[in-house]
C-alpha cells in the first residue's frame, strides 16, 4: 500500500545561514604580516592615523609632514596631497584630528605602501580607502516585512548579480515546486495570482488531476514559489529571492495539502525529463520509499540540486526526502536566528533557513479562498516548508551566477 504523505499543516520556516557574507574592515583587523587588502579600494590612496603629538609637524598646504621617517616614505611614495577626515574644532585633542587621507603618485603596490605606514612607530593606523555603494533594494510595498531577507544578506546577495537582468538570477535557471500546484496562470475558475503576473514559468503537471494545469487549490505551493520567485521592483506586495529565474509548478498534492509518494516520484522524474536545474520539495512522507530514493538519486545524477524541508514534528530527526543523502535537508530559524520549536533536527539536517515562528512569519502572496484560488492576499506562514524555498532561491542566485553570468 503506498505511503500517505501530509503537508505541514502550520507551513514551514527556515532561518537561512550565509550563502552570502559580507565583509566588515571595522570589525576584523588584520595583521600586518597578511595580506591586509581584502575587497576594492582606490588606487595610491591611504587613510592613516598619526599619534596626536605629530599635528604640530603637518604642512596641509606644503604637502609635508616634517618627521624624518614619515617624510621618507613621503618622498618614496612621491605624496601628492595630504586631506585631513576630522574637523579640527571637535577632534583637536584627539588622534582623530591627526588622521588624513594621503594621496601619492607612486605605482608601487599599495600593499607594499601599506606596510611602510604600519610599521612606522608615530603612525597608530594605515588602512586602504575601500570602494562603498548602495545595496540595491526593492520597491515592492511590503518589502519592509520581509525580515527573513535581512536575515540571509539578500541585498548584499542581489549585488553579486550584475548581469541582465540585474539581481534576481537568469530566466535559463529552472526551479520545480513540487507541491500543491502554484495560482501561475487564467485557467478555467483558477486565477493567476497578481503578484506572480511578472515570473517566468514553463509547464508542468498535475499529477493529482492529471492534467498540464498544475493550479493551486491551496495556497501552499504558491506561498512556496513566491519566496522563490515573486515577482520583485513592482511596486506590489513583497519580493522573490530569484525573481529572474523561471518557475516548473508541479502538482502532487491535493486541496488539503494532502497526496501519495509515488506521484512525488512521477514529479521528480518530470523535472528530470523537462530539464529543472532545482527541485524544491517543501513537504514530508510518512515513512522512507525505496522508489523515492532511487528517483532522487535519478534527480542527482541528471544533475539538479535537491532542497527539502526536514519536517514540522519538533523531533531529533530529519523526515524523507530531506534525509536522503542527495537532498539538501533545511530546518527552520526565526527571527532571532535561533532553531524554531517546531523544526526537525539531528541526523541528515544540511542548512537552516528563515520558517518564522509567533508573530514573525514569512510573509508572501497566495489565495484567501481555497479550493477556489481565485481571490489572493499578503499572508504570514511558518514552517520548514518556508524555510526550504529560501534554500532553493540561493541556489538558483548561484547557478545563475557560476553557470549563466560565467
Amino acid at each position: 500500500m503506498p505511503k500517505r504523505i501530509y503537508l505541514y499543516s502550520t507551513i514551514l520556516a527556515v532561518s537561512f545561514l550565509t550563502l552570502f557574507l559580507y565583509f566588515d574592515s571595522s570589525v576584523r583587523p588584520v595583521a600586518a604580516s597578511l595580506n591586509p587588502i581584502q575587497g576594492e579600494y582606490r588606487a595610491k590612496t591611504l587613510l592613516v592615523k598619526f599619534r596626536p603629538e605629530i599635528k604640530k609637524s603637518v604642512n596641509i598646504e606644503g604637502t609635508k609632514i616634517n618627521l624624518p621617517s614619515v617624510e621618507f616614505l613621503n618622498n618614496k611614495y612621491q605624496l601628492n596631497k595630504i586631506d585631513p577626515l576630522f574637523p579640527d574644532a571637535r577632534h583637536a585633542n584627539s588622534a582623530l584630528g591627526t588622521t588624513y587621507r594621503m594621496t601619492f603618485d607612486s605605482s608601487e603596490q599599495l600593499e607594499k605602501m601599506l606596510a611602510d605606514f604600519k610599521n612606522n612607530p608615530v603612525v597608530l593606523t594605515a588602512e586602504p580607502d575601500y570602494r562603498a555603494k548602495a545595496e540595491w533594494s526593492p520597491n515592492d510595498e511590503y518589502y519592509s516585512e520581509q525580515w527573513n531577507f535581512d536575515t540571509i544578506n539578500m541585498e548584499i546577495a542581489w549585488d553579486y548579480d550584475t548581469t541582465t537582468p540585474k539581481h534576481g538570477g537568469d530566466p535559463n535557471v529552472v526551479v520545480a515546486v513540487i507541491d500543491t500546484g502554484v495560482a501561475y496562470e487564467n485557467y478555467g475558475s483558477y486565477d493567476q495570482a497578481s503578484d506572480l503576473a511578472d515570473t517566468n514559468f514553463v509547464a508542468g503537471y498535475d499529477y493529482v488531476n492529471l492534467d498540464s494545469h498544475a493550479n493551486d487549490d491551496n495556497g501552499h505551493g504558491t506561498h512556496v514559489a513566491g519566496t522563490i520567485a515573486q515577482s520583485t521592483n513592482n511596486g506590489l506586495g513583497v519580493a522573490g529571492i530569484a525573481y529572474n529565474s523561471t518557475i516548473m509548478p508541479i502538482k502532487v498534492l491535493d486541496e488539503n495539502g494532502s497526496g501519495w509518494v509515488s506521484d512525488i516520484i512521477l514529479g521528480i522524474e518530470y523535472a528530470i525529463d523537462n530539464d529543472a536545474d532545482v527541485i524544491n520539495m517543501s513537504i514530508a512522507a510518512s515513512a522512507q520509499v525505496a522508489a523515492l530514493d532511487q528517483a532522487c538519486e535519478d534527480a542527482r545524477a541528471a544533475g539538479l540540486i535537491l532542497v527539502a524541508a526536514t519536517g514540522n514534528d519538533g523531533e531529533d530527526s530529519v523526515s524523507y526526502p530531506a534525509k536522503h543523502s542527495d537532498v539538501i535537508a533545511v530546518g527552520a530559524t526565526n527571527s532571532s536566528n535561533s532553531i524554531t520549536s517546531y523544526s526537525n533536527t539531528g541526523t541528515g539536517i544540511d542548512l537552516v533557513a528563515p520558517g518564522g515562528e509567533g508573530i514573525n512569519l514569512i510573509v508572501q502572496q497566495t489565495c484567501d479562498n481555497p479550493p477556489a484560488c481565485n481571490s489572493f492576499d499578503y499572508y504570514g506562514f511558518e514552517g520548514t516548508s518556508m524555510a526550504t524555498p529560501h534554500v532553493a532561491g540561493a541556489v538558483a542566485l548561484l547557478l545563475a551566477l557560476w553557470c549563466f553570468a560565467g
